[in-house]
């Protein structure tokens, strides 16, 4: 099945003790999606990075974002680009998104049209949220979708009136979540033994 892997959210923010958005496994699963991204270059199929950015007028925020200013995610700030580290090139594509879903305003259905890709391979930040919100577009636009449970994964959520959320039981429930109704989940070797049989 032609798949394309969809690496999203690998921004410095989330590598950063210092902010919010810190991941306190960030270095393994960077480590995790680097080799899928290895496997990825030498299978020759389409590898699509996705970086969550507002402008810095902040004329595209959400309805939940008052201000730009304090902002992780704005542009040209040192925590909205990408990790040190991470595999990625000139070459390759790369998109920016302003939501959660990472096919709301961008050109990724439009690529995977291009491809004729049957099938979306999701790994990166934020779980809960980013990775989430995509593969249920995916899934309603009819595309398989196969989330990797050893290379996604959020920042846990303080408590606000439920208790805190660690960042594992949060990840733990996505990962649920998408295998009762939305696709596939599984782990790094097992999707890459999978995919070199079916290729």
């Amino acid at each position: 099945m032609k798949n394309a892997l969809i690496v999203l959210g690998m921004q410095k923010a989330y590598f950063n003790k210092h902010t919010p958005y810190y991941i306190a496994d960030s270095d393994d699963i960077l480590r995790r999606i680097n080799r899928l991204i290895k496997y990825y270059r030498e299978s020759e199929k389409p590898i699509i990075f996705i970086r969550h950015q507002h402008k810095s007028d902040g004329s595209d925020l959400d309805s939940l974002t008052d201000s730009i200013e304090g902002t992780e995610f704005k542009e040209g700030t040192d925590s909205s680009r990408y990790a040190e580290g991470l595999d990625q090139k000139k070459e390759d594509i790369h998109l920016v998104k302003t939501r959660y879903d990472a096919f709301f305003n961008t050109d990724l259905q439009k690529i995977i049209e291009k491809e004729k890709l049957e099938e979306v391979v999701i790994v990166g930040f934020m779980a809960n949220y980013c990775c989430y919100a995509t593969a249920i577009t995916a899934y309603n636009l009819g595309y398989k979708v196969k989330l990797i449970s050893d290379a996604v994964s959020t920042p846990s959520l303080g408590d606000i009136g439920f208790g805190r959320q660690e960042s594992k039981k949060l990840v733990n429930v996505v990962l649920t979540s998408v295998a009762y109704g939305l696709g596939e989940v599984m782990t790094v070797n097992g999707f890459m033994r999978i995919d070199q049989y079916q290729q």
